[in-house]
């Protein structure tokens, strides 16, 4: 099998979860003796072809006005406007991609963030009769900006500009042929958006994880013990880092200290250095397995809609508790009480308050772990891998 896997990004320029999540897949079907081949945009706007671990790259110069990517860089408002226009359906992005789906005539393909090559790619697969299999990692599909966040409040429902943009995407959501989303909250929030719904085949498939290291032990924390909790990941203003280290605030170094792990642009990193508290230490760059040995907790207090952060599975491999805002798939990893704990990140002091609770009663370490090993077993990459490749084979099938 020869399956053509779209990112917007892909290694070396990974931005996020949903890079690491199609990297992951693509190495996948090579050590499985299939191929992979992968097509993402070059940040440099140069375009060239590499093989990365066995994987056939392809990258391609963005045809839009600038690369969205490019940290604390805030185009004017008429810039963004016109760059949306061009991204709502793109025939010129969809054309460099029709050139190498002919060129290397894949068996199927796999789509997955399409910010910068737009849904015009659906209609190229469609043109050389090849099955495409779309994945939602996040609202593109429904959301210029594709968080359904503004104005630091999520979206009830579709804002007026957002349905323009879309419309597009809404016309041929039919076309894909299987849509596979990461969490139950994502596809849900996409149908309501009146996307896909004539795709007879949607089905929730949630991330994989690959580690392969061995979990430290885990011990009960005395009441007013030390906690040790992290924060793991890109650092924006939509993750809730600020509720976070004004609920840390509050809190006796001596029992509750707060490890940052991620990067984040240069204002918004002074900003943050500047609002925390003395227990707060930022570390930049971390491998995950590492950081994961050093922490008791894992916080994820998300404002927006998180589809599906993968540090929050990854953490329940290492046995760590999480402690999550009520948003997006975050409560279908997290079940309260068991693997860890929800907050709901509107009420004002209810994060700090659970916070001091811990620190104040202790935590059952030893008992919590347990039940974060037996959920991770879910995110096994053999398991998701599988749950994906039949969703490639059902794609097929149909052709």
């Amino acid at each position: 099998m020869k399956i053509l896997f779209i990112n917007t990004a892909y290694a070396p320029n990974e931005l996020g979860g949903a890079e690491i999540a199609v990297r992951v897949l693509a190495e996948g079907v090579v050590s499985a003796g299939d191929e992979a081949v992968v097509v993402s945009i070059a940040p440099d706007g140069v375009e060239r072809t590499g093989t990365v671990k066995g994987v056939r790259c392809h990258y391609v110069k963005l045809a839009n006005i600038y690369w969205p990517h490019t940290p604390d860089r805030v185009p004017p408002a008429w810039k963004k406007v016109l760059w949306h226009l061009i991204d709502t359906y793109n025939p010129f992005m969809a054309a460099k991609v029709a050139r190498i789906i002919g060129a290397e005539k894949p068996d199927v393909i796999h789509a997955h963030n399409l910010k910068g090559f737009s849904v015009a790619i659906w209609r190229a697969a469609r043109r050389h009769n090849v099955p495409l299999v779309q994945t939602l990692h996040d609202y593109y599909p429904t959301c210029a900006n594709s968080t359904m966040y503004r104005h630091g409040r999520n979206c009830r429902s579709i804002c007026a500009s957002c349905r323009i943009f879309a419309a597009p995407r809404r016309i041929l959501s039919g076309l894909p042929s299987v849509v596979s989303a990461v969490s139950a909250r994502t596809l849900a929030r996409h149908e309501a958006g009146g996307m896909f719904c004539a795709s007879r085949d949607k089905v929730v498939i949630y991330g994989a994880n690959q580690s392969t290291a061995t979990p430290v032990p885990r011990r009960d924390i005395p009441a007013s013990g030390l906690i040790r909790f992290g924060f793991l990941g890109r650092l924006e203003p939509i993750k809730g880092l600020d509720l976070l280290l004004e609920a840390m605030r509050g809190l006796p170094p001596a029992q509750a200290r707060l490890r940052i792990g991620g990067r984040a642009s240069p204002t918004y990193m002074e900003h943050l250095k500047r609002a925390a508290p003395g227990n707060v230490e930022f570390l930049g760059f971390v491998d995950p397995d590492a950081f994961f040995s050093t922490i008791d907790m894992l916080v994820v207090p998300s404002l927006w809609e998180d589809p599906f952060p993968r540090v929050a599975h990854e953490a329940l491999y290492h046995g760590v508790p999480v402690i999550a805002s009520r948003r997006g798939g975050l409560p279908e990893i997290v079940e309260d009480g068991k693997t860890g704990y929800l907050f709901d990140p509107e009420t004002e002091g209810e994060l700090a308050t659970l916070l001091r609770r811990l620190v104040t009663a202790g935590l059952p370490a030893a008992a919590l772990a347990e039940s974060c090993r037996a959920k991770s077993r879910l995110y096994d990459f053999p398991r998701i891998f599988e749950q994906y490749m039949a969703a490639l084979r059902r794609a097929m099938a149909r052709a």
